[in-house]
């Protein structure tokens, strides 16, 4: 198998995934049991109930700060320690939330940006980012 076949094998298998846990949480919701959703999904009760504590830990995570993060960026806020929105905003404007430093990526600085910043613009000079 070539390079290019295998990512693509493994992006098919995340995306089934992902549904699958979306479909288990929906399931659960309407008040299914754990072994009917287990039937529905052929697996068993133990891992239906994993993935369930597995996906609620992920949600809490992601709106503990009243804005929808990803778990990534929630993990990271988390990690260093910032309380609110203001907090962020001035370690924002200060530099230290931004790409490149303290682990941060582009996409972690972009969420980061647009939940402090409400804006897809730089607050230093007004430039596009």
């Amino acid at each position: 198998m070539d390079t290019k076949t295998i990512i693509q094998e493994r992006r098919q298998r995340s995306e089934a995934r992902k549904l699958r846990n979306m479909q288990l949480v929906t399931l659960r919701g309407e008040g299914k049991s754990l072994q009917e959703v287990a039937d529905i999904l052929g697996m068993t009760k133990q891992r239906v109930s994993q993935i369930e504590a597995s996906q609620k830990a992920k949600q809490e995570a992601c709106t503990s700060y009243g804005f929808q993060f990803t778990a990534r960026t929630a993990k990271t806020l988390e990690r260093l320690g910032v309380r609110d929105r203001e907090h962020a905003r001035k370690l924002y404007l200060e530099g230290f939330l931004k790409a490149g430093t303290n682990l941060i990526g582009a996409k972690t600085e972009a969420e980061i940006r647009h939940w402090v910043c409400g804006t897809d613009t730089c607050p230093h000079c007004g430039a596009r980012i």
